[in-house]
């Protein structure tokens, strides 16, 4: 008998237990997860096949036959998998979400910022439009140059303006 905690990684004969009957038993059962643990004293490796209806009950699923068969002293270095849903379109596309979801997220917070930075800055710029002194300044510049005849920004301001007043009354 070979020592379980080093299973013989050559040996040819070894018959996984197929996912079809984890299934079997969820869908008799009606359980949306099931794993099934085996040991072959022939080749001393403990067994496990798992079933999840969903994406994220596979996955779940994978991770309880693991802990499985780590609790029962399979030696799970010497994993075979022999069907894995990790890599099938919908493990993918559970990868894809999640990558998306925390895009989404990084995004979200990266707006807030940008929304209060701008919120700062034109409500500064409006201060500084209402006090006497700049406008004294101004007013100084006009008398010895003529009247300003430069850039602009009052249109991108009340742009600035009208897309922050969007975003509050969107929320």
């Amino acid at each position: 008998m070979t020592n379980p905690s080093k299973p013989d990684t050559q040996a040819s004969d070894c018959t996984p237990i197929p996912v079809a009957a984890a299934k079997s038993i969820a869908d008799e059962y009606a359980k949306s997860m099931v794993a099934i643990l085996g040991y072959d004293p022939g080749d001393g490796r403990v067994y496990c096949a798992t079933y999840g209806a969903s994406a994220i009950g596979k996955d779940l699923a994978a991770a309880m036959g693991e802990i499985a068969v780590a609790a029962v002293g399979g030696v799970l270095d010497f994993n075979q998998i022999f069907e894995d849903f990790r890599a099938t379109p919908a493990a993918e596309s559970k990868a894809e979400i999640e990558r998306l979801t925390n895009e989404r997220d990084a995004l979200a917070k990266r707006n807030v910022q940008l929304r209060e930075a701008l919120e700062a800055l034109t409500t500064r710029m409006e201060e500084i439009h209402e006090n006497e002194e700049y406008r004294a300044v101004w007013y100084r510049n006009q008398l010895n140059y003529g009247r300003y005849t430069g850039p602009k920004y009052e249109k991108q301001l009340a742009d600035a303006n009208a897309a922050l007043r969007a975003a509050k009354e969107a929320k």
